[in-house]
């Protein structure tokens, strides 16, 4: 099942309003529609309850801002008014604010839809949101006015802050990852750098290739404490080396990974 995290209510769809997995293709857009209406997302999704309605949508956002779902992702909503462009996009009804007009959107109804939108597209690996191309809206497919005057003239804005928004969860994870492996290695870092610092001093200080006044000094005491004192540390280090796996973080998979969205 595939269904955005940020959906509160389910609405599940009369299965003769949708098709099922075998009809879907790549995800490739976020298709926008309008309620035409002023609607919950609740009322919104038990329309598409009634048999023989012939028609429905993966989500729907209430002029409140809830969200609702309506037809799991891996499934095809019939929303768009042309088969191939449903059986790629997931689609989206925003509730209107008032009916008529240029036919606008709450505030809460628009924010909740880009956050929507930008949880789509990072999930099916949609990348930067372009309108037209991966963020369409219903009258790209067919002769109507939906999404409306309200919503179209806002696509650039929506397409932008989805876009930043899914950006700064990328940069988040990769925090999140680098914080993880550093603590989880921290052992072995800070070990290997004294092994090498105690291997360096005490390179230094038993190498031939040193001033003859530090040579004739070998056999005095400090020369016998120095050279304990880093014996002994290369000890407690190669010990720490030892118990520490160096083998790759799983952190390092998923920040490879998500560079690539950058």
């Amino acid at each position: 099942m595939s269904v955005s995290p940020l959906a509160t209510i389910a609405v599940p769809a009369y299965k003769g309003n949708y098709s099922g997995p075998e009809a879907r293709t790549n995800i490739t857009e976020v298709t926008v529609h309008h309620m035409a209406g002023v609607l919950s997302a609740e009322r919104c999704g038990e329309i598409f309850q009634r048999p023989g309605r012939n028609g429905s949508s993966h989500y729907g956002i209430g002029v409140d801002g809830e969200i609702a779902w309506y037809v799991d992702e891996n499934c095809v909503a019939w929303t768009n008014s042309n088969w191939p462009a449903n059986q790629r996009a997931v689609t989206i009804e925003f509730s209107n604010s008032a009916v008529g007009g240029d036919w606008p959107v709450s505030d809460a109804t628009l924010e909740s839809g880009i956050r929507l939108i930008a949880d789509i597209a990072k999930r099916n690996g949609l990348g930067h949101l372009v309108p037209g191309q991966n963020l369409t809206w219903h009258q790209m497919y067919a002769a109507t006015s939906c999404p409306g005057p309200y919503l179209l003239a806002r696509m650039q804005y929506i397409a932008d802050k989805a876009s930043k928004d899914t950006s700064l969860f990328n940069l988040t994870v990769r925090r999140r990852c680098i914080k993880i492996s550093f603590s989880t290695h921290l052992d072995a870092y800070v070990a290997s750098f004294m092994f090498f610092s105690a291997l360096k001093e005490l390179t230094a200080l038993i190498s031939p290739i040193v001033p003859t006044e530090t040579r004739s000094s070998r056999s005095t005491p400090v020369f016998s404490n120095r050279l304990a004192m880093y014996t002994t540390s290369l000890k407690l280090c190669s010990t720490s080396l030892s118990r520490t796996s160096f083998s790759p973080h799983p952190s390092l998979s998923i920040m490879t990974a998500s560079s690539s969205d950058e």
